[in-house]
């Protein structure tokens, strides 16, 4: 056999092997090739700006329980004390078991396998909306935002509470097909996603929306008169309390402070919808303070943050919902179900946008503090992308040209996030022209991540220790400990700024301006700098001569 004939063979056996595979294979397939990804690429990330006080907080938390709940110093620690403290409690756990290991990467892949939970949340409430072809486009919308598969390694609380909040929205549509009276197991997974999330932000509390549009959805689709209806609802609330006190207790004992007095809860819940803090950000390609955030900030930074086939997707989901109504109008109880069925997850996605954009909370980071929003956001999308693949299916040529459309949206998506690894969560879609066109008018790298490399590229800047050799002082635009992680021992950390022989920043807000000093190593993505390696030791000579007194 010619070398031309094999490698046809191997074509057709790939084809064969390609065509065999099935959604369902899909479905499992995606999630153990992302928990691969997370294995092979968790070292890569830096540590983040907040990563130190969220660590201590768990600390704190662990020393809380380990004194017999007398040590509270976890209630007075800066503000950490508002938030649940699930994630960072569990990381000290897994540190004191396993000692050994770095504990910014054990976070990290922690983090980055919590991320792969909600990826396979998302794809259920995807499929058992529609089927396995809309959980699979689901899945592969998610992996391509790359405030997802970006950001699901250093972002430690915001991932996991969007995929604590996603896994509730599931069981809240699993339970609200079988009330009233829902078995016990999935009562309790409903008691126990909510209460993971309230675990970690009070932000939980939206999930009352969509649990009780769930609720008043199945009462609505209940038959008999209202006092048969109200008599539904009763039995659904009543059988549902088991996994309210299950979140209470989960609550009670990640959020230890929360318990502490009954108004504590709207307390926080008031703090982080009035932030009292001087900060900027930017947006459409101004720097404006919290203050004054437009009400449109959300909205905008999801157009330019969300892959254009997530954007296409979500245009397409208020026809499909359309067409969907349309074929049940002749039956008015199956065009109910369909409405019942989809306002939790439309909740879910837009009433946080909604309420974003009209109460204008302080915002900054893009969609940091809304990523929870995305995956039910993916839903819809993969809604409107299902519809089309069943709408062109009898047309001879429109299964083709929409796969190929597909393809060239899905390359549109990865190319860009390949060349931004590991810095995905700084990317930006072709709306706004990727990381080049956002760069300086937007938020880009915000918690200096890529620090990390920057801090490598210092050591390799001296190269090779050498025997003897000073200590060199080193300023960082940003918190110390991110260089300090990756820096050899020949440096080291100062406050005194003017002081520093190098000067490390991410650009960021313009963070590498701050001290002026010869750029001699940069770490780069589609061409922008996102962060810089400053050599000051030239000009810090130079002022030390200009210091000397002149000569007679």
């Amino acid at each position: 056999m010619t070398i031309r004939e094999k490698a046809a063979a191997a074509r057709l056996r790939m084809t064969a092997v390609l065509r065999a595979l099935t959604l369902r294979d899909a479905l499992m397939m995606i999630p153990w090739l992302t928990v691969a990804f997370v294995l092979a690429t968790f070292p890569l990330h830096g540590a983040s700006n907040d990563e130190l006080v969220q660590h201590t907080y768990g600390e704190l938390l662990w020393r809380y329980y380990a004194s017999g709940m007398t040590d509270l110093a976890a209630f007075s620690y800066k503000n950490l004390y508002l938030y649940g403290g699930l994630f960072d409690l569990v990381a000290v756990f897994l540190q004191k078991l396993v000692p050994v290991v770095d504990v910014w990467h054990l976070r990290h892949l922690l983090s980055g396998l919590i991320g792969v939970v909600g990826l396979i949340g998302t794809a259920r409430v995807a499929r058992l909306l529609m089927g396995d072809r809309a959980g699979v486009i689901a899945m592969v919308l998610l992996l391509l935002t790359g405030m997802w598969s970006g950001a699901m390694f250093t972002h430690t609380k915001d991932v996991p509470f969007a995929t604590a909040m996603v896994w509730a929205l599931y069981y809240a549509l699993r339970c609200a097909a079988v009330l009233p009276r829902p078995g016990m197991g999935l009562v309790l997974k409903l008691g126990l996603a909510v209460g993971c999330a309230i675990g970690l932000r009070v932000g939980a509390v939206l999930s009352i929306g969509f649990i009780g549009l769930a609720v008043l959805g199945a009462m609505v689709l209940h038959s008999g008169g209202i006092a048969a209806r109200l008599r539904f609802l009763l039995l659904s609330v009543v059988s549902l309390l088991p996994g309210l006190s299950l979140t209470v207790v989960m609550m009670a004992v990640f959020w230890p402070w929360s318990v502490q007095d009954p108004g504590n809860i709207l307390k926080a819940l008031g703090t982080f919808s009035h932030f009292a803090f001087s900060m900027t950000t930017m947006v459409g390609g101004a720097e404006v303070e919290l203050s004054d955030v437009p009400r449109t900030y959300l909205p905008q930074y999801l157009l330019v943050k969300l892959p254009e086939m997530t954007l296409a997707g979500l245009a397409l989901a208020p026809v499909a919902l359309a067409f969907w109504l349309k074929r049940r109008e002749r039956n008015g109880r199956a065009g109910l179900e369909t409405l019942a069925r989809w306002l939790p997850v439309v909740f879910a996605a837009l009433f946080p946008v909604v309420y974003a954009t009209l109460s204008r909370p302080p915002m900054y980071n893009g969609i940091r503090h809304f990523l929870f929003t995305v995956p039910p956001l993916v839903v819809l999308a993969s809604a409107g992308w299902d519809f089309l693949f069943a709408f062109v299916r009898s047309l001879r040529w429109g299964a083709l040209c929409l796969r190929g459309a597909v393809a060239g949206f899905v390359l549109l998506a990865a190319v860009p996030l390949a060349l931004m690894h590991p810095y995905g969560y700084a990317g930006f879609n072709s709306l706004v022209g990727w990381l080049p066109g956002a760069y300086g008018g937007w938020e880009t790298d915000y918690w200096s991540s890529s620090l990390r490399e920057a801090g490598e590229e210092l050591d390799r800047v001296l190269g090779p220790r050498k025997l003897g050799e000073r200590r060199h002082l080193v300023a960082v635009c940003a918190e110390g400990f991110q260089a300090n992680d990756v820096l050899d021992t020949r440096f080291e950390i100062t406050h005194v700024w003017d002081s520093a022989e190098f000067f490390i920043s991410a650009t960021q807000m313009g963070c590498d301006d701050t001290l002026s000093g010869a750029v001699v190593a940069s770490v780069r993505r589609m061409g922008v700098p996102l962060a810089v390696v400053k050599d000051r030791r030239a000009l810090l000579e130079r002022q030390q001569l200009a210091k000397r007194p002149a000569g007679p």
